[in-house]
């Protein structure tokens, strides 16, 4: 069956089944209700004049309405653009701009987040922002500027539009825009059979039956919360208690709600699991985790073993850690049957291959993103499906087809699951006047795993005090949260090579002396 047939039959067979379980309101989602208004919404966005392979750009909180909205484009043939509303505002813009999205959807809390787009584009082959049309989602969770009219997924009006008329597996289901090397964000173009056919496939290995209800505690606007925990539970007939994307303050209550609606299934990060386990008081936790859940996988980021046994100490689960990349989603998983090895990110999926070229692990699947959204082609720059895609990740496989991750060999932090680019921020601090050369890297961080740090070396004569309190001013205003140097440290000189270019693991190496490092 194809990924086509699958999508139309999951609401045919599970239509009275609770899908979606709201647990700060307590409102239920089932099935065929999620079915009905997604159909309502494909047919509003066609009177609105989207047609099929039109971008459709959502900066959004969790809600059973973004939910509504996802599924509503799937439907219409209307290519999806998330945007994580806790980025800058130019870094937004930015994607607004590249993706060519024709709307732009936001909500009573995320209203001011995009931009004003009165500025020319970024970029000659972008479009002018004139052309992007706004709607404002009633969600559920804040109130709407006075004066504007909402946009309920619930309240529209049913025509006969059929779900996924026409559709191919082949058609272009989203653009997920991912930190790159080269400071802007790159816009991974996936496929309706990529990501449902790679989330069936992953689902059976691991073991995800209709029975289990995970815990949605990840953003919905990037992949871990739209494809894990939203996309990846439907198409195995599962179902999701939602709740805000997890932060710090989250960890003081977060077993109580997934207790309170019957989560037995959890997807966590590495960044999540750290906090927990230093701020989780009570026994609700750990009476939840060993008589109720059944199912606990954990990814997006390197785990360490030492993280992995003391959660699974404290909580009484069984970690099921797996790889992937957003340009080609899963690619191995460890699983119930097998042993759990420390520092193996568990065996490639069937159909997957991977192999080891000078460190560098290769991959060829056929979940393989279509390519790199191409602003001028307005469409992405396609991809040899037979390719071996490089990873950038480092590491090896052992005579048991273990994969064991030991390293990156592209310039990228992942801090707390999220990939951060070192670029965008070198980029601001280059700017400024008094600043010679910069470098960001990644450095450990006890609860996200890594955090960045910017080492700078400044112009004879700058004042350090000053330059620091101007660098964080910049970079607040330019970056979001996740993209800011956690820390500033001045050096005389940076390391460099015989080419002329700095030696990051130089850098991390004087960094790890609490001596050379400069917390601001």
């Amino acid at each position: 069956m194809n990924a086509i047939d699958h999508l139309l039959e999951i609401p045919a067979r599970h239509g009275e089944r609770p899908f979606m379980i709201d647990a700060r309101s307590g409102e239920t989602v089932t099935f065929g209700c999620l079915h009905d208004d997604a159909r309502r919404v494909a047919a509003d966005l066609r009177r609105r004049g989207l047609r099929r392979g039109d971008r459709l750009a959502l900066v959004l909180n969790n809600s059973t309405a973004l939910a509504r909205l996802y599924l509503g484009c799937l439907y219409a043939g209307v290519v999806t653009v998330p945007v994580n509303p806790a980025l800058a505002a130019p870094e937004i813009e930015f994607i607004l701009r590249h993706s060519g999205a024709r709307m732009l959807v936001l909500s009573g809390e995320t209203e001011r987040c995009a931009p004003g787009l009165r500025s020319p584009p970024m970029e000659p082959s972008m479009k002018p922002a004139a052309e992007l049309s706004t709607l404002l989602l009633a969600d559920g969770r804040a109130a709407l500027p006075a004066g504007s009219e909402p946009w309920d997924p619930c309240a529209l009006e049913a025509d006969g539009t059929l779900p996924l008329d026409s559709a191919s597996p082949e058609d272009t289901m989203t653009i997920v825009y991912t930190s790159g090397t080269t400071g802007r964000p790159s816009g991974v173009v996936h496929r309706i059979g990529d990501l449902i056919d790679n989330g069936r496939l992953f689902g059976a290995i691991v073991g995800v039956q209709p029975h289990h209800r995970f815990y949605g505690v990840l953003a919905m606007t990037y992949l871990g919360g739209y494809y894990n925990l939203m996309m990846l539970p439907y198409v195995n007939c599962a179902s999701v208690v939602l709740t805000d994307a997890f932060d710090a303050r989250a960890a003081l209550d977060f077993f109580s709600p997934a207790a309170r609606h019957g989560v037995n299934a959890l997807w966590l990060v590495p960044a999540i699991m750290s906090i927990l386990l230093e701020m989780d008081r009570g026994s609700v936790g750990e009476d939840l985790c060993r008589n109720a859940i059944d199912l606990a996988l954990v990814g997006t980021a390197p785990l360490p073993p030492s993280l992995r046994r003391a959660f699974e100490q404290r909580y009484g689960v069984r970690l099921l850690e797996n790889y992937g990349l957003s340009e080609t989603l899963f690619l191995t998983t460890n699983v119930r049957q097998g042993e759990t090895i420390d520092g193996s990110v568990g065996r490639v999926l069937p159909g997957v291959k991977v192999r080891v070229d000078e460190g560098e692990l290769l991959v060829r699947t056929p979940y393989l993103m279509e390519g790199y959204y191409d602003a001028q082609r307005e469409g992405p720059a396609r991809l040899d499906p037979g390719v071996w895609f490089p990873t950038g990740d480092v590491g090896h496989i052992d005579s048991e087809g273990n994969v064991f991750i030991t390293g990156r060999r592209k310039d990228l932090i992942i801090r707390g699951g999220v990939n951060v680019s070192p670029a965008a921020a070198e980029d601001v601090l280059l700017e400024h006047p008094s600043v010679a050369e910069c470098a960001v890297i990644g450095v450990p961080h006890p609860l996200y795993g890594e955090d960045s740090a910017a080492v700078v070396r400044l112009l004879a004569g700058a004042d350090e005090a000053q330059t620091r309190r101007e660098l964080l001013a910049a970079c607040r205003e330019r970056l979001g949260a996740t993209n800011r140097p956690a820390r500033i440290v001045f050096l005389k000189e940076l390391p460099h090579s015989s080419s002329g270019k700095v030696q990051k693991s130089r850098l991390r190496e004087l960094l790890s002396s609490e001596a050379a490092a400069v917390r601001t």
